[in-house]
């Protein structure tokens, strides 16, 4: 994940016009969790997956992006204007580190390849995992101790959609889903005479979506 590719996202983000497909919740009022695929599925290999971000705003737009690489690494990048000013850290240090800590989290790895960002690390309570070598981009790895963090409370979690427009849209996604179940079943049944339980994935997923309606 390169920083244009971040910055992109950010600019995605603040102008609403996403062409992949992204679902967010918030944490906190700056702070958003969003899964993001870098593009739509094709089913041409068996694991795609989305990738989770932070999205950090302030009272404007979207300023600054993290990217969850889980215990390895953060990988962040903050607007160039709105560089300095504390969004980064403070994002991390009130609602990010608690959060993954909330999650299970116990330990987060960063890396850092400048004085500057060494630094900004050891600020953030990151500690220089001495028995790590630099890797092969000259990379020094830092650790921090989620168990020392401040509390994460549930109750900060946001899930409400933007609009019923949202919800509108899932709806439709879910019966979608189900009729493309209910066609590879018709073709797994012309085939092997048994639809491996896809009529009964195809009813749930329409299940789902008439809860939804309630």
């Amino acid at each position: 994940m390169n920083h244009e590719t971040l910055q992109s996202y950010i600019d995605t983000a603040n102008s609403g016009k996403w062409s992949i497909p992204i679902s967010s919740f918030k944490i906190s009022p700056t702070v958003e969790v969003a899964l993001v695929w870098s593009e739509r599925p094709m089913g041409k290999i068996s694991n795609e997956e989305n990738k989770r971000f932070f999205l950090i705003k302030n009272e404007i737009e979207y300023v600054a992006i993290i990217y969850d690489m889980k215990e390895d690494n953060l990988h962040w990048l903050a607007l160039e204007r709105y560089r300095k000013r504390g969004y980064l850290s403070r994002a991390l240090h009130d609602h990010i580190f608690p959060f993954l800590s909330w999650e299970g989290r116990s330990e987060q790895k960063a890396t850092a390849n400048t004085k500057e960002s060494e630094e900004y690390l050891t600020k953030l309570g990151f500690e220089k995992m001495l028995e790590r070598k630099p890797n092969a981009m000259g990379h020094q790895t830092y650790s921090l101790n989620l168990e020392s963090v401040g509390n994460f409370k549930a109750e900060s979690i946001d899930r409400t959609p933007n609009s019923k427009a949202d919800i509108d849209n899932i709806k439709q996604e879910l019966r979608r889903l189900a009729a493309e179940v209910r066609i590879v079943r018709d073709k797994l049944e012309c085939t092997y005479d048994d639809d491996f339980g896809l009529d009964n994935q195809a009813n749930e997923l329409t299940r789902i979506a008439h809860c939804i309606d309630e």
